[in-house]
């Protein structure tokens, strides 16, 4: 097998997100960014079910842990199994692993979308 056959396409950066509706549609507006600033590029999603995710019943002090909703995507992120990921910020953890960076915040939304 030749090297370029195993490299992978530059052009594609892959996006890991939960698949959760709420956490889909920001991966989704940060694709169309990325697609608007790059369009020689594909932005991927690679979606998975987190922890934080499977388990709605147990009370989040009893994990012990931190990043119920981040952790495992990051993990792949370090495994290299995808590029990039979207975390809506309220999830992230105070300090991040070594070795991952918060690489960039897109502009706030309009904050009016609570209906009483």
């Amino acid at each position: 097998m030749s090297d370029s056959a195993s490299a992978p396409d530059a052009n594609v950066i892959r996006v890991g997100t939960r698949k959760s509706p709420l956490a889909m549609a920001q991966a989704h507006l940060v694709v169309d960014a990325l697609q608007a600033a790059f369009p020689t590029h594909s932005f991927p999603i690679d979606s998975m079910t987190t922890t934080g995710d499977r388990d709605q019943n147990t009370a989040l002090y009893n994990f012990g842990g931190k990043g119920l909703w981040t952790s495992q995507l990051e993990d792949k992120l370090a495994r290299n199994e995808v590029d990039i990921v979207v975390h809506s910020l309220k999830d992230m953890p105070t300090e991040l692993p070594d070795g991952l960076v918060l690489g960039c915040v897109t502009e706030r939304g309009d904050p009016r979308d609570t209906l009483v």
